[in-house]
């Protein structure tokens, strides 16, 4: 069962909306009505979507139409893979999941999420592939490539497989070799919660930084003083990162 953050805070309108599309979304309908509100917030309410459940990676594109006085949206999404083959993607990226996490059944809580974070960063290259799967779970569970959306989305899937409550943040950030003159860009991250207490992690940076065989956990687990320094301008409210390094337990 995923964490689903963004719908829990979503007023009971909206969570109608929600439902809707994760619903139409879910069951691959190539048109489904929702209830009306204005097209920024559904687009806002279809990321979230999204962002709360990684397994929903087969959408591409989403129009949607409102005839005047109507008292539903019609939504019309375009999808990558017809109904069967995401059925089939989808018992092979849980079979895939399983495989990977069956040694970290047995662990705590802080160490389910090193190996997820470590996994991520010695087995995902990152590459700016133009493939729509490198932005989902399927890029890197089942090519081993993917940019930041698909390697924060998969860190969620996995934390959300082992009952570690986590979301993916979507907003800006300036990569770790800004002193070359890079500019921020797009960027996700994750943040994890736990016993209430709330901790960035960035599997992407800390992948970009580990080498040799050396895993780096500069941003993992680590408090938005730390991750404000190159993270920012989010598209939806989080919580604030109070908790310290290390400090799961």
């Amino acid at each position: 069962m995923p964490y689903r953050y963004y719908e829990e805070r979503l007023p009971p309108h909206e969570k109608d909306i929600y439902s809707a599309v994760r619903r139409g979304l879910s069951s691959c309908e190539r048109q489904f009505a929702v209830p009306r509100t204005d097209s920024k917030r559904l687009g806002d309410i279809l990321s979230m979507v999204k962002l709360d459940d990684p397994l929903i990676f087969h959408v591409t594109k989403v129009s949607f139409t409102v005839a005047d006085g109507a008292s539903n949206i019609a939504v019309k999404p375009e999808y990558s893979m017809k109904k069967q083959e995401y059925e089939a993607t989808l018992e092979i990226v849980r079979k895939r999941l399983k495989k990977i996490l069956a040694p970290a059944q047995d662990l705590s809580i802080a160490e389910k999420e090193k190996y997820i974070h470590d996994y991520i960063v010695k087995n995902v290259r990152y590459d700016k592939l133009k493939k729509t799967y490198s932005h989902e779970v399927t890029g890197p569970l089942c090519h081993g490539i993917g940019v930041c959306e698909g390697m924060s989305k998969t860190f969620k899937l996995m934390c959300d497989e082992v009952g570690i409550d986590s979301l993916v943040c979507t907003g800006v950030g300036v990569p770790p070799d800004a002193a070359t003159g890079k500019k921020s860009e797009r960027h996700a991250w994750n943040i994890v919660i736990y016993k209430g207490v709330a901790y960035g992690v960035d599997v992407t940076f800390d992948a970009t930084l580990s080498k040799d065989g050396r895993i780096w956990y500069n941003y993992f687990n680590v408090t938005d003083e730390v991750m404000s320094r190159d993270h920012g301008n989010v598209d939806f409210p989080v919580p604030a990162c109070r908790g310290g390094r290390g400090a799961i337990c």
